[in-house]
């Protein structure tokens, strides 16, 4: 799935949020919640770390509707398994890359490392 697809169909769940990218990279780096009237951003969910951030879940789950949350979970996973599949976009090695981060990730938390 490419990034644009992706901001579309964040945009559809809710105009409120908004993919963050690295500079560098084009790579998602954090989904954000924005409070205009609190002027105050919240983020919601970082791709390095692929988990949703727990102090903003109560303040994402009681903005959106609950369908509305269960369609931003599907996205995500349907960004990550457009990832982590070879295809078009992605080549075999790029996707042993991928799994072999995960497993790094894995171990050093497992390990009680960051």
């Amino acid at each position: 799935m490419s990034i644009k697809e992706f901001q579309q169909r964040l945009e559809k769940i809710s105009p409120r949020l908004h993919l963050n990218t690295f500079e560098d990279t084009g790579e998602p780096s954090t989904i954000i919640l924005e409070d205009k009237a609190g002027g105050e951003d919240w983020i919601v969910y970082h791709f390095k770390g692929r988990l949703f951030t727990s102090s903003s879940i109560v303040i994402l789950t009681s903005t959106i509707r609950a369908q509305d949350f269960d369609k931003l979970q599907l996205l995500i996973n349907d960004y990550w398994d457009s990832f982590n599949r070879p295809g078009k976009a992605f080549g075999k090695e790029d996707v042993l890359l991928g799994i072999a981060s995960d497993a790094i990730s894995a171990l050093k938390e497992m390990r009680g490392q960051k």
